[in-house]
């Protein structure tokens, strides 16, 4: 904190203005938070993960994360978005328009 905000901003930017077509980005699912929010009101598509992603440092030591994190995808490819990563954890799509997009029905979730 504050980097992610800066963070989650640049990116909706970037997206928004077309300079970049698709990206995804891992955060903490603080949902709560205004630069969640943001992602939120961009993102075309959301993967909730089932448990905590636990990563490793080039030490070898690994954090034990206590919150749960979550991908936002960013693109016109949701159903690809998804198929891939659905054993991860709940897809959720954001916007009507965006579903329809990608022949989705916006009402749509994956188990």
């Amino acid at each position: 904190q504050p980097d992610i905000a800066l963070f989650v901003s640049k990116l909706v930017e970037e997206y928004k203005s077309g300079r970049v077509e698709a990206a995804i980005c891992l955060t903490h699912n603080y949902t709560d938070t205004a630069w969640f929010q943001e992602l939120l009101s961009t993102a075309d598509a959301l993967c909730f993960t089932r448990g905590r992603i636990r990563f490793e440092s080039p030490t070898g030591d690994r954090a034990s994360p206590t919150q749960g994190q979550a991908l936002s995808y960013f693109g016109k490819d949701s159903a690809g978005f998804a198929d891939i990563f659905e054993d991860a954890g709940r897809v959720v799509f954001l916007s009507m328009s965006r579903c329809l997009r990608t022949h989705v029905s916006p009402t749509s979730t994956r188990p």
